[in-house]
């Protein structure tokens, strides 16, 4: 399943950039999305039900994730890749864990680790090799030879 969800994220970015989606909505691209999702989980859902209905609490965020985690965030997400690109839309999701980690630790209260912490760094860093593809400290400028044209060599030579 893991898998699967993750070949449909890649697929699915590229063609919101491709067509047959660029001429879309992209509500009516998340609306899509979401329900070629149902039907693809329904079989894991029927077979896994809950024994008792869950606690109004347990609902509520689950209504607030739906809501706010998706239908709000896909079109956004949408956006972004239609204005920067899929390789590099896609880039934003990499900071996921470390959003989860804050609000975990800010809002449950729950321990900072060194191994988080790191994990935080990995994630930074390769989010930003991910956009630039370059390491800031290691890679060196790129020399630029002067643009030679007809204007600059008539200046040049008037000049001598």
């Amino acid at each position: 399943m893991i898998l699967l969800a993750a070949t449909g994220y890649a697929i699915g970015a590229m063609m919101l950039k491709n067509r047959p989606l660029v001429n879309l909505s992209r509500v009516a691209v998340a609306a899509g999305e979401c329900s070629i999702t149902t039907i693809v989980l329904l079989p894991l859902i029927l077979t896994r039900l809950p024994s008792r209905v869950p606690s109004a609490g347990v609902m509520v965020s689950l209504l607030i994730l739906g809501l706010i985690c998706t239908a709000l965030a896909l079109p956004t997400f949408f956006a972004l890749i239609a204005e920067v690109g899929a390789s590099r839309g896609t880039v934003i999701t990499y900071v996921n864990p470390a959003v989860s980690v804050l609000l975990g630790v800010t809002i449950l209260r729950e321990q900072l680790t060194i191994a988080t912490i790191v994990g935080f760094l990995l994630i930074i860093a390769g989010s930003w090799l991910s956009t630039t593809g370059a390491i800031p400290f290691l890679t060196r400028p790129k020399l630029t030879q002067p643009e030679v044209t007809i204007d600059t060599l008539v200046e040049t030579s008037a000049r001598e």
